[in-house]
């Protein structure tokens, strides 16, 4: 995917200090951006929301299959039928990250439309539903975009519907996980 879009919203976060990774020193000095959630939370930079306040939020769980290091953003299991919780971050809220680059990042989704789904948005324009369940149990699959110079909300969503068609329900087999998300400069 090419991305690039004037939307110039701010969101408010609050600056933490960034997580350890699994990465070598010379991998992390190459990257812009980069959280494999180690830190255990979401004290840097990320907002956690929810359409309703008793939905379970966005955690960074050491449980996971991680993709790299022990931990992974896990999402919420919702019962409430057309509820959603959102896991985002603004780019342009770490040390004025505006320049563009090559984003990539891990995701293990164990969803299954019409029931729930997953998707992956940049300024509120969705650039990726995940649908069904990404391989078989622990299998990851790592997304590329190209983001062009400017501010960049990014942003997860787990949406469940409800309307369960047989009698497992997906949301408690697996979960959708996100992990290791780099942004790369342009060079």
């Amino acid at each position: 995917f090419d991305y690039d879009d004037d939307d110039d919203d701010d969101d408010t976060t609050v600056p933490q200090e960034e997580s350890s990774s699994m990465m070598t020193s010379q991998e992390e000095e190459s990257l812009s951006f980069y959280d494999s959630f180690e830190s255990g939370d979401f004290s840097h930079y990320w907002r956690i929301t929810s359409s309703s306040p008793s939905a379970d939020l966005w955690e960074a769980d050491q449980s996971a299959w991680a993709y790299d290091g022990t931990y992974a953003a896990r999402a919420g299991v919702l019962s409430e039928p057309n509820s959603q919780s959102n896991l985002t971050i603004s780019l342009g809220d770490i040390h004025s990250i505006r320049h563009g680059g090559y984003l990539t990042f891990a995701i293990h989704a164990s969803v299954s439309k019409p029931v729930d789904l997953l998707t992956f948005a940049i300024n509120d324009n969705v650039i990726r539903t995940f649908e069904e369940v990404t391989g078989d149990e622990g299998d990851w699959e790592e997304v590329s975009v190209l983001l062009h110079a400017g501010e960049h909300r990014l942003t997860w969503s787990y949406q469940y519907f409800g309307g369960m068609t047989s009698s497992v329900d997906p949301r408690r087999v697996g979960n959708s996980w996100v992990d290791a998300i780099k942004l790369r400069p342009f060079t």
